[in-house]
């Protein structure tokens, strides 16, 4: 099955038949047995459901130990029924027709969720708050969102990413941009005689893409979202420093490619 053009298509909810038929060894779906079945699903570390007309969500309860889960470029409109996924780090729903950045709230171990060209056109606070506080990658490019993520609130409040870097105290790239690496040329700029010279823990766009080879197909991060950067450069040098300490700390993490190949 591939996804239809037809925007009135609103494509197939998601069965335990498609998920075994598309990631179970051939042979195991054939013989048909029901024990077998099941202990090869619950296996599974990696879906891989892209462009398959998918329009609904459902189904996943057999699939709890996965880890990572690809379902983009199909016709989902809203993000649900992932609450049986308490393990999943890496999540890619690009090039669906999602319109609100929810369903991700039960997600505790999610370190990368790509959601770029899909519908987003608000992100609420309430969304915010729901995100997962353990991602290190965001992706809402082609989103009409993105366009405005670094505009101020209508009364002068913090802007969409001042918000979510707020939000997510373990975030390192957002919409393609490294914000260690805008952290530290700013800091050098302003801070030229800082006594902190912690290395910030970078997270490499190679390594994202590591995640995803073999037919994963996450958007490949831009070297910039933007010349400028109002949210960042006007992060507090408290702040800063308060992130150096905890890079030290953190200095010995295991890398996204580690966490990939782990389990």
């Amino acid at each position: 099955k591939t996804m239809s053009e037809n925007e009135d298509d609103v494509g197939v909810r998601l069965s335990a038949a498609m998920v075994n038929e598309r990631c179970l060894d051939e042979s195991v779906v054939r013989r048909g047995v029901a024990d077998e079945i099941a202990s090869a699903a619950f296996e599974l570390r990696q879906l891989f459901l892209d462009r398959m007309g998918v329009g609904e969500i459902d189904s996943l309860e057999l699939y709890n130990e996965a880890t990572h889960l690809y379902l983009q470029h199909n016709l989902i409109r809203e993000v649900e029924n992932l609450d049986f996924l308490p393990k999943l780090r890496v999540l890619a729903l690009q090039g669906n027709r999602i319109t609100k950045l929810r369903g991700f709230s039960r997600l505790r171990s999610l370190l990368l969720l790509d959601v770029s060209d899909n519908a987003i056109e608000e992100i609420s606070d309430d969304d915010i708050e729901r995100l997962p506080r353990g991602l290190r990658v965001l992706n809402l490019k082609g989103n009409p969102i993105a366009s405005r993520m670094d505009d101020k609130a209508e009364d002068g409040g913090p802007s969409l990413v001042e918000k979510l870097v707020k939000h997510l105290p373990d975030l390192k790239t957002l919409n393609g941009v490294d914000l260690d690496k805008q952290d530290k040329s700013e800091e050098q700029n302003d801070d030229d005689d800082s006594e902190s010279k912690a290395e910030p823990v970078r997270t490499q766009m190679a390594d994202v893409a590591r995640f995803v080879e073999n037919g994963a197909d996450i958007t490949h991060a831009s070297k910039s979202l933007r010349s400028k950067r109002d949210a960042i450069i006007e992060r507090s040098r408290a702040r800063k420093l308060e992130f150096a300490s905890t890079v030290k700390r953190s200095s010995s993490s295991v890398s996204f490619t580690e966490l990939a190949q782990s389990e």
